[in-house]
């Protein structure tokens, strides 16, 4: 997990620079196309924890440079190619290569029939009024649920762990003994 946080955090790492680079192409971290069968077993190993890392990564949107507009969480809803797949890219008329600046610059406002899409619209919308030209921060869940722009172990360990495992023999074995 703390690899996974490095490659979509720090920007001034070497490893990271050189995952980016030769490994995901210029492509986002989350996208589906992003799983390439290149590299080593620690690298398909990265792949695989993808998904349980997803919901633990969002992206504080400020310039909009540094965060994927389909494929990051940077938005209520989510992941939008999550939340809209394939279809939404064509559907709000936004390439999937571009970043949340990409759109704040280039995208004009449509009206759709759908709730969500308008919804999606009008943080676009949020956005462009709030207009920070800071880099974006990225941030790990907490424990308690909330984000923050450092990774913590133990934050980590305790969300991705089974907390309380239920064995139903171990109760029923535990059970008739103490009633005998």
């Amino acid at each position: 997990m703390k690899l996974i946080w490095r490659i979509c955090s720090a920007k001034d790492s070497l490893w990271a620079n050189w995952i980016r680079l030769n490994l995901l192409h210029g492509r986002s971290f989350w996208s589906p196309r992003g799983r390439s069968t290149l590299g080593s077993w620690m690298w398909q190993k990265i792949l695989k924890y993808r998904d349980k890392a997803k919901n633990l990564f969002k992206m504080e949107v400020h310039s909009g440079l540094g965060t994927s507009f389909w494929y990051d969480n940077w938005c209520s809803l989510g992941s939008l190619y999550e939340v809209l797949g394939a279809r939404g890219c064509i559907d709000m008329g936004i390439s999937s290569s571009w970043s949340v600046a990409d759109v704040l610059r280039s995208h004009v406002r449509r009206r759709h029939r759908t709730a969500t899409l308008n919804s999606i619209e009008d943080e676009i919308d949020a956005l462009r009024q709030r207009h920070d030209p800071t880099c974006d921060i990225p941030l790990w869940k907490c424990c308690n649920g909330s984000f923050k722009h450092k990774f913590f172990s133990r934050d980590t360990w305790y969300e991705i762990r089974e907390s309380t495992p239920t064995c139903e023999w171990f109760k029923g074995v535990w059970f008739q003994n103490s009633t005998s």
